[in-house]
Order: C-alpha cells, then structure tokens, then sequence
C-alpha cells in the first residue's frame, strides 16, 4: 500500500472526469477492490479516495480512482459502487462509457459474465450512460435486455458467446425501458437513439440473435430507435427479428449467416407507418434447405417502408427474399444463389439498379413488383401467376 495526493494523481488521471472537490490530500493505492472492501479505517483516518491498481483480470481496463461518499447507504453494485467494512460507500470516477470489465466480466470466456453484463446495463440505464465491451470472448448463459435508450459498442475483437442459450432471444432491445407516447410521432431528439456495435454474436441455432420489440401491452406508441452496427451474427434460429412498434435506424455493415430459419424477420402489422432501413450489410447462408434470408410479413398496409441499400442476399437452399405483404424497396441490391425472389399477394417490391444471378429466377405470385434499370438474366424465366403486376424498365441482361 503506498499513500499519494491529489496533485499527483491529476497527472495520472489526465483527461478523466473527479466528480469531487479535490480539497482532502491523502490518497491510498490498493492492488483490487477485494482489498477496498476489507478496510474499516481509511475514511475515519481522513483518507479522501484509493486507486484501485488492477482487478480480477490483470492488465485490463477495471482498476481506477474510487472517492470517498461517506456512510450514503447506497449499496455495493460490484463496479461503480464499493462499500468498505465500516460502511463507507467509495465511487469510481470516471466519465464517458461504463465497462463491463469494472463488474467483473470475464473477457478470456473461462467464467460466465452474464451477471456482470446486467449489472453494467443496469448502471447504465439508471445513469443515461452508454455501455463499452472491451475486446475479449465473453460467454453469456442467459439473454440480455438492453434498453432503447443506451448504446453498447465493443472495442477491437469481442464476441458475445450465447452457445448454452437454447430457448428466448441472445439480445433484447427495447421491451425494458421503452418511452411510451399516446398519440403522434414524438421528437427524435427524445428517443435517446441507441446502437449496438462491433462485435461477433454467435449462438446455439436454436435462438434468436437480436430481437428488437417495442409493443406494450399498455401503451399504444414505444420507441426503440435503435441502430445496429458492424454486427457479425452467426448460428441462430434467426438472426434479426424486428417486432412490433419498432423504428430501426439502421442496419449498417451486418453480416447474418448461416441461420437454420430466417436470417431476417420483418414483422408484423403493428409495423406499418415505420419505415427500417437496412444498408450495406450481407444475409447468407450455407446450403440449408429450410432457410429464408430476408422474410418481410408487416400486413396488408404498405404505409411503411423497408429499404434495403446496397445489401447481398446470397443464399445457398432456400429462397434469399420473401416479400409477404407490406411494402419493400432494393436500392444497388445483390441477389445470388439457388432459388428465388418470392412476392406474395399482399407484397409490392420495387427493385432499382440491382443485380440477379440466381438458377431459379422468381416467383411472384401476387401483389405488385417493380424493376428499374439493373442486371436481369432472361433465362429461367419468372413465374408469375395470372393477374400479378410486374413491370420491368431498363433491364440489362
């Protein structure tokens, strides 16, 4: 143990927020915060904060500045919070992000971090803070809530190991803590925009990967307004399911594969008005006969749109799109693989400037599709059952 004073540690702690008045000097140093915990005398003897040097994972990002708060009765959280023997409550400052690691997230994959995952999302949510995963494999036997209003972005090389999940969703967005409106379009600027980032997202086949859902039960309006980002999401019953109520910013830069059902679900008539956009992102599977990579079911309304822009559907089984009903629009698209485009009777597609190689062509059996410019082949040619608009401008063959 070794004392220090505040003049000190503002050189160490450069560029970090001390949420206190820096007017007591003695600064004790600790190796962890096992060792914070067992002490009885450091606020009694006039101590004003302790450096926490390293943690339960060595070299990571956990230890920091703790500031004596007196006997507040706030509880010991496990990473914001630290409570001594005497009962004196000790907090981390810091500003910016919370991380998982300060609630001791095992990033080797050795231990579960479900617990500490929730913890971190609780502080966040309480506090308006967004959520940092710094790099590592993390093993999470239970699914996760993340609520519309907070961000979780991972840094360098993360991957969410949702393995042992066999039943539910690897990731919930918005159901926990939704802002409700009764009537009209709320402002953006009070959404509180979420994104989830950077990171590899693997489970049992038998999950979903991300479930996005706004519905109450006793509200008419949610907000999820959530973004998603550089996202690799692998192994999943389906990969991207969008409930009801939900407002996607945006699915940037995502790879969904090798999924055993769908790789994206577009449901369901609580939807319409909402317009998802997806961009440049890639839905892909291998050889599995039963899967569908993108399924759009969102009723017989097509107020609502859902925009694709430059997205790769390359499907190896079953068909890459299905358009149930709703509307749909392809912006620069890629279609490549062994089965077709499917339109049903209550779909209406439109498809500018995209590009088709696939062995079986398409089949549109209802509603109405559009083709502007682009690459068609002319062999194997549509089936398109009697009475189906479909209207093609432009084709390049």
């Amino acid at each position: 143990m070794r004392t220090l004073h505040f003049t000190t540690l503002l050189f160490l702690l450069a560029g970090e927020c001390l949420v206190h008045a820096l007017t007591v000097t003695p600064v004790v140093t600790l190796q962890d915060v096992t060792a914070l915990r067992a002490q009885n005398n450091y606020y009694s003897s006039g101590y004003a904060a302790v450096m926490i040097l390293s943690s339960q994972y060595a070299g990571e990002k956990a230890g920091g500045l703790f500031v004596a708060q007196g006997k507040t009765g706030q509880a010991d959280d496990g990473g914001v919070y630290i409570v001594d023997a005497a009962s004196v409550v000790w907090e981390r400052s810091f500003s910016g992000p919370v991380s998982v690691l300060w609630y001791g997230a095992d990033p080797t994959g050795a231990t579960a971090s479900t617990t500490a995952f929730n913890q971190t999302i609780n502080y966040a949510m309480a506090n308006n803070a967004d959520v940092v995963v710094p790099s590592g494999h993390y093993v999470l036997d239970q699914g996760l809530q993340l609520p519309s209003k907070i961000s979780m972005n991972g840094e360098g090389a993360v991957t969410l190991d949702f393995a042992q999940l066999m039943t539910g969703a690897a990731i919930t967005i918005g159901e926990v803590d939704s802002y409700y409106y009764n009537a009209g379009f709320p402002l953006v600027d009070i959404f509180q925009q979420g994104k989830l980032s950077n990171m590899l997202i693997i489970g049992g086949n038998v999950t979903t990967g991300i479930f996005l859902n706004g519905q109450s039960t006793t509200e008419q309006y949610a907000t999820p307004f959530y973004t998603l980002e550089k996202l690799d999401i692998k192994f999943f019953n389906i990969g991207v399911m969008i409930g009801q109520q939900t407002w996607l910013n945006g699915l940037f830069s995502c790879a969904i594969q090798q999924y055993s059902r769908y790789g994206l679900y577009i449901s369901n008539a609580a939807n319409e008005g909402e317009d998802i956009s997806i961009y440049n992102s890639a839905i892909f599977n291998a050889n599995n006969a039963n899967a569908i990579g993108a399924y759009i079911a969102r009723g017989s309304s097509i107020s609502g749109d859902v925009n694709f822009y430059g997205t790769s559907f390359d499907y190896n089984g079953g068909p890459g799109l299905v358009v149930a009903s709703g509307q749909a629009r392809f912006f620069g698209c890629h279609f490549e693989g062994d089965l077709s485009v499917s339109v049903e009777s209550k779909g209406y597609a439109e498809f500018f400037g995209c590009w088709f190689r696939m062995d079986y062509g398409f089949d549109i059996t209802g509603g109405q599709t559009n083709f502007f410019g682009g690459y068609l082949p002319t062999t194997n040619t549509m089936n398109v059952t009697s009475g189906t608009t479909v209207n093609i401008v432009d084709r390049q063959t």
